[in-house]
């Protein structure tokens, strides 16, 4: 926050660094989270050294890094919807961003991301689950802004479990509500009919 952002570029790097190390461990090294953590640090290191931070770069990187430890990954639908969702997101935003430029600037710029990951994912929901989710975008623009306030929460609970389980109640029952309230939205939406579209596999 406001204090790191004060502090000498490395010791900042040095902090978020064991932050996100502490968050994987907790998270269970699941393959979003992995890339997502190797980015951040690939960007934040760049930005120490003085060096121009490149996303794709960073977004390569985390995926030879993740594959050279378990080439197996690279089958897995979750890493293939997860590396597919940014490259999406890299490759869309901007040009789904011109098309919304006469909306609302924080709608416009959150509908470009969730619009970017969800095209880019279409690709590996249809090979692997044989569905089209035709009301996707519908689906994440309600979902996208609820899963953002999960996270403060959640990583509130966990850190004041550690220290003293009762207290860290209310925030559970907070991040509680807001996956309820998430969930309900995804759930809403696929109770439309024809909001799924089932695609057959070839033959």
């Amino acid at each position: 926050g406001f204090f790191l952002r004060r502090v000498h570029p490395l010791a900042r790097l040095l902090a978020n660094g064991l932050f996100l190390t502490g968050y994987v461990l907790v998270t269970g090294f699941a393959a979003s989270i992995l890339r997502a953590a190797i980015m951040i640090m690939t960007q934040q290191t760049a930005r120490a050294l003085g060096r121009n931070d490149d996303g794709p770069t960073a977004l390569a990187l985390s995926a030879l890094l993740i594959l050279g430890f378990a080439p197996y990954e690279n089958y897995s639908a979750g890493f293939q919807l997860s590396y597919c969702a940014v490259a999406g997101i890299y490759m869309l935003y901007q040009p789904i961003g011109r098309l919304l430029k006469k909306l609302f600037k924080p709608l416009a710029d959150s509908l470009a991301v969730t619009a970017a990951a969800t095209l880019g994912t279409i690709p590996v929901s249809v090979g692997h689950f044989h569905r089209l989710p035709l009301l996707g975008l519908l689906a994440n623009a309600l979902a996208v802004p609820v899963s953002a306030l999960i996270v403060l929460p959640a990583a509130a609970a966990v850190a004041i479990s550690y220290i003293h389980l009762p207290l860290a109640a209310p925030f559970s029952w907070c991040t509680g509500i807001c996956v309820r309230l998430m969930m309900g939205s995804i759930e809403g939406v696929a109770k439309i009919p024809g909001s799924v579209l089932t695609v057959a596999w070839p033959s």
